[in-house]
């Protein structure tokens, strides 16, 4: 109990402690104080200044002026000042009237104006770094600016000249190494997929790790790179389609994972109107970093919805301790939105990632050392079928009975030969594979009923019910040839002369199970003790190698009659017909 109990305490503090980090490495050192003065439409009058108002400036194309007061003090001429503008447009500023480089061509049309860095870092004139009041004036144009954002991407700083070249990089150490970290989990996870050779959500899995690293690299691509402020719309349109994808990849992976049975169909219904929420916020919602935010936490929440679902209250497990990473990472979202979504979701993403891939490997590796001991008990199962089905005593029977038959009826003992060379080559084939048709299985019975019946005065059949249901479905080979035996030893022995049927029915059990009645006529004899032997040994043993504890067994007399009834998973029965269809030759 104490693990589990830690893990509670240590993922949440270890997950903020790196959020934490990743704010103090990332905050922005303080500037010279700016003061906004006013912008006005180059058409105006000179005095016609305007109060700075995002949402009317990014309806201008211009050109128009932007006015600011910058005030410095004796600390901000310590060090060589510069002047970081944030703008989408071209852009020619002047620091007390003098001119500074300009960033791109502006102006009056589409035709005129030479697109600018949507960043733009200029060095403060040293000869007008005097402490006190300057003036910086800005001459924008945004001729090609798209009406898609609901405000004007404006900041204007002051600071030291290696701040501003610093800020752009040292917030995306700690991201950097999340992220190097999260391709050496994915490329571990990829080896472990190719030597065991599992498939289960491998294509979620790279998706999602194509998101957590491109989805980084276009989020640093501004800073670290810097663009056009052409391709700043194109930019955040992809960002927004790979948040929506993460969205819908994170849950989807989870139940892949962690829902194992049928959907039922609230479920289904849940699942359809999310995937309609992600879609609809990712065509609609406006402005780009409240969509993103609303993705990120639908995304969290229905993933956390999902894992909470599956852990059960067992925090020791991959679902308790997801769960326990998503509901801090979500917790962090809605505590510090601004904060999450300008950068620091991307060690928080990181982070969940880089856990789902080491949980996802330990998960192959335990089923992979499961198959090699699958494969150990199919091999024993496959010689006890064909041990059972060539049993010294019924085969020394049916070879006197054999003999018997060349001498009194040919014909018959022509056709025992043919029905025993069908029931061999059938067992043959079964005992190869670790999965029959239940279709495949019935013939068998049959086959082995046709041989049993060859000299009783009334010969033995298998009728079956609902053989609809079982359509697509397959089973551990073997299991109804026993039950057959078992029916024989227990029940159809005592009535040598009964001309009643084998009966096979299929009940329908639900989504999840599928119910098989083998009912064999007769009863066993007044006071005989029945106690497993080894063809319910086989049985048990069949059933637990393929459905594991997701199975039903029992046997016993009822209505003079010997009654056997199977509840199986109907999921691992259809997943076995499709191995068993793809094993078959052509």
């Amino acid at each position: 109990m104490f693990v589990p109990r830690l893990r509670l305490v240590l993922i949440p503090f270890l997950l903020f402690a790196l959020l934490i980090v990743g704010f103090v490495l990332g905050d922005a050192p303080a500037g010279a104080r700016i003061t906004a003065q006013g912008m006005r439409l180059e058409s105006d009058t000179p005095d016609a200044w305007r109060t700075l108002d995002g949402k009317t400036l990014r309806t201008w194309s211009g050109p128009y002026w932007l006015r600011y007061q910058v005030q410095l003090t004796e600390t901000d001429r310590a060090r060589p000042l510069g002047i970081a503008m944030g703008l989408r447009g071209a852009s020619e500023a002047t620091w007390d009237d003098i001119p500074l480089p300009p960033n791109g061509v502006v102006g009056n049309s589409v035709a005129t104006e030479v697109p600018g860095h949507i960043d733009w870092i200029v060095p403060v004139p040293t000869t007008r770094a005097d402490t006190g009041a300057h003036a910086l004036v800005i001459r924008v144009s945004s001729q090609h600016q798209s009406r898609a954002f609901s405000r004007a991407d404006l900041a204007v700083r002051v600071q030291a000249l290696d701040d501003l070249y610093g800020m752009r990089y040292r917030g995306w150490l700690l991201p950097s190494l999340a992220m190097g970290c999260l391709l050496v989990a994915a490329l571990y996870v990829a080896t472990v997929i190719a030597r065991t050779g599992a498939r289960q959500g491998a294509w979620v899995l790279i998706g999602l790790c194509v998101v957590g690293l491109v989805l980084p690299a276009l989020e640093a691509w501004r800073p670290l790179v810097g663009y056009l402020y052409t391709q700043h719309l194109t930019r955040l349109l992809a960002i927004r389609l790979l948040t929506a994808a993460s969205a819908l990849l994170l849950p989807a992976y989870f139940a892949l994972r962690f829902d194992a049975r049928p959907a039922l169909r609230s479920l289904r219904i849940e699942r359809v109107l999310y995937v309609v929420l992600v879609v609809s916020l990712a065509t609609f919602a406006t402005p780009f970093d409240l969509a993103g935010w609303l993705l990120h936490a639908s995304g969290l929440a229905m993933s956390l919805r999902i894992t909470w679902r599956s852990a059960r209250g067992d925090w020791s497990g991959a679902a308790g301790m997801l769960t326990v990473l998503l509901g801090t990472t979500l917790l962090a979202a809605l505590i510090a939105p601004g904060i999450y979504i300008d950068g620091l979701y991307v060690i928080a993403f990181a982070a969940i990632l880089i856990t789902v891939l080491l949980t996802h490997a330990g998960f192959l590796r335990t089923g992979a050392e499961r198959s090699v001991a699958l494969e150990a008990a199919r091999a024993r199962l496959s010689t006890a079928l064909l041990r059972g089905s060539i049993h010294p005593h019924w085969l020394m029977n049916t070879l006197m009975s054999l003999q018997e038959l060349i001498e009194r009826s040919p014909a018959e003992a022509s056709r025992m030969v043919e029905l025993l060379g069908d029931e061999f080559r059938m067992v043959r084939a079964a005992s190869d594979e670790g999965w029959i048709t239940v279709d495949e299985e019935v013939a068998l019975c049959r086959t082995h009923l046709a041989i049993v019946s060859i000299g009783r005065p009334h010969p033995l059949t298998l009728r079956v019910e609902g053989e609809a249901l079982w359509r697509e479905h397959a089973i551990p080979p073997g299991v109804l040839h026993t039950l057959i035996e078992n029916g024989l030893t227990h029940g159809a022995h005592t009535a040598p002369d009964s001309h009643d049927a084998f009966v096979l029915q299929a009940v329908d059990g639900g989504a999840q199970h599928l119910t098989l009645v083998m009912s064999a006529p007769g009863t066993p004899r007044a006071g005989q003790t029945i106690s497993p032997g080894t063809g319910t040994r086989f049985i048990e043993a069949s059933l637990r190698t393929a459905f594991h504890t997701d199975w039903q067994f029992t046997q016993a007399p009822q209505d003079d009659r010997w009654v056997s009834t199977l509840i199986l998973p109907r999921m691992a029965m259809r997943r076995g017909f499709r191995e068993r269809i793809e094993r078959t030759p052509c």
